[in-house]
C-alpha cells in the first residue's frame, strides 16, 4: 500500500489529481508558500514542481488551507436534511462538523439519531454524530422521546456515535443525579467525549460540573466566565449562528489559551447560509470583531472571496465567498487530501 505513494511522491508514477501554479498555507512553519500540489488517493503526497496528474487543475491565484470544522451544530436547526445541509455548507469551505441531533431526537429517540448516523454516511462532509444526552431537555419539557441512563449506556458504544452531546441539564450534574451519572460514566466507560451546556457556570459549581468529564462548552456570556473555563481545561466556542453570536468574547483570546477556543454555529438557518455562508462567515465576523478591539497579532486571520473547492473526494466543487484562518493559529496536517479548501484572494463584502 505504501509503495504507490512513495512512488507517486519520487515522481516515478503518475499522481492521481495535482493542483497547480497555486500557494498553500504551511501550518507548520507558519508561511504561505507556492507549490503544486500532489494527490494519491486522498493523501498529499508531495509538494513542489514537476508532477504530473491524471486530473489536473490550475489554481493560478489561489491558496490552498485545511478544511474547516464546526465543533458544535445541530443540522435540524437548518430545517434541512444532513444531505442539503452538505450541499449548502461544503462549498463554503466545513468539511467536518460535530453534530447533536438533539430536536430530532426529543421527537423520534434514538430513530432520530440513528436517521443522520446512516445519512451521514453519503454526504462528501465529515460528520461526527453526537448521542443526544438530554432528551427531553428538562424533566418540565414535553417530548415525543425519553433517552436515560439505560439508553444512552446502550448506544454510546455504537461506532458510527462520536461522543456525548451537549449536557444541557447541568443542575443533574452538579446535583449527583442517579441517571445523569449513569449516562456520564457510561460514556467515559466507552472512553469517548462529552460535550458541554453551562452558561454562567463559575466557581465551585463550575468544577463540579467538570469533575463529570465534561469537555467542552459554548455557552459562556460573559469575558471572564469564558476566561475561567479556559483556565480550568475546557474547550470554548465562539459561538456564530442565526440567534445568537458572541463576539464580544474574542476580548477573552490571548496568546496562551488560543488553542483551548474553537469556532461553532450551533443554530443556523438555510437562508442564512446561503446568504452569508457558514464558518466562513463565522471568521469575517471574528476578523471584524478583533479588528475594532484591537485583538492581539496572533488573532489575525487572512480574509479571502471568490472562488475555491473542497471535497471529500477528488473531485473539486466550485463556490464563493471564503475566510481562511492565519497560519500560525493551529498546527495542523495537510493531509488527508479530502480536508482541503482552496481560496482565492480578494476582498470579501461583509
Amino acid at each position: 500500500m505504501l509503495e504507490k505513494y512513495i512512488k507517486a511522491a519520487l515522481k516515478e508514477t503518475e499522481c492521481d489529481v495535482l493542483l497547480k501554479n497555486g500557494s498553500y498555507v504551511n501550518l507548520f512553519d507558519g508561511e504561505v508558500e507556492e507549490g503544486d500540489i500532489a494527490i494519491k488517493d486522498d493523501r498529499i503526497v508531495g509538494i513542489g514542481k514537476g508532477y504530473k496528474g491524471k486530473t489536473e487543475y490550475d489554481i493560478t491565484g489561489m491558496t490552498v488551507i485545511p478544511g474547516l470544522i464546526d465543533g458544535h451544530v445541530h443540522i435540524e436547526s437548518s430545517q434541512s436534511t444532513p444531505e442539503e445541509f452538505a450541499a449548502m455548507i461544503v462549498p463554503h469551505g466545513t468539511t467536518t462538523i460535530i453534530a447533536d441531533p438533539h430536536e430530532l431526537a426529543n421527537v423520534l429517540g434514538m430513530n432520530g439519531i440513528h436517521y443522520v448516523v446512516e445519512a451521514a454516511k453519503n454526504v462528501p462532509l465529515d460528520i461526527k454524530v453526537q448521542l443526544s444526552s438530554c432528551v427531553p431537555a428538562t424533566p418540565f419539557e414535553t417530548s415525543g422521546a425519553i433517552l436515560n441512563g439505560d439508553d444512552i449506556a446502550k448506544n454510546i458504544t455504537d461506532k458510527d456515535i462520536n461522543g456525548l452531546g451537549e449536557f444541557m441539564a447541568y443542575p443533574s450534574v452538579i446535583g449527583c443525579d442517579p441517571d445523569t451519572l449513569k449516562k456520564l460514566e457510561a460514556t467515559h466507560e466507552a472512553d469517548k467525549v462529552i460535550d458541554g451546556h453551562a452558561p454562567l457556570l463559575q466557581g465551585d459549581q463550575l468544577n463540579g460540573y467538570l469533575c463529570g468529564g465534561i469537555m467542552t462548552d459554548h455557552e459562556s456570556i460573559t469575558i471572564d466566565e469564558m476566561k475561567e473555563k479556559i483556565s480550568k481545561g475546557v474547550y470554548t466556542h465562539l459561538r456564530v449562528g442565526s440567534y445568537t453570536r458572541s463576539m464580544d468574547l474574542v476580548k477573552a483570546i490571548t496568546p496562551w489559551n488560543y488553542r483551548r477556543v474553537l469556532l461553532c454555529t450551533d443554530d443556523k438557518h438555510a437562508a442564512e447560509i446561503k446568504k452569508n455562508g457558514h464558518l466562513d462567515d463565522a471568521l469575517r465576523r471574528v476578523v471584524a470583531t478583533a479588528s475594532v478591539i484591537e485583538a492581539p497579532s496572533h488573532l489575525s486571520i487572512s480574509l479571502t472571496s471568490s472562488s475555491w473547492i473542497t471535497s471529500k473526494t477528488s473531485t473539486p466543487r466550485w463556490s464563493s465567498k471564503m475566510a481562511s484562518s492565519s497560519p500560525k493559529t493551529e498546527n495542523l496536517s495537510l493531509t488527508p487530501a479530502r480536508d482541503i479548501s482552496l481560496t482565492s484572494s480578494r476582498t470579501p463584502s461583509t
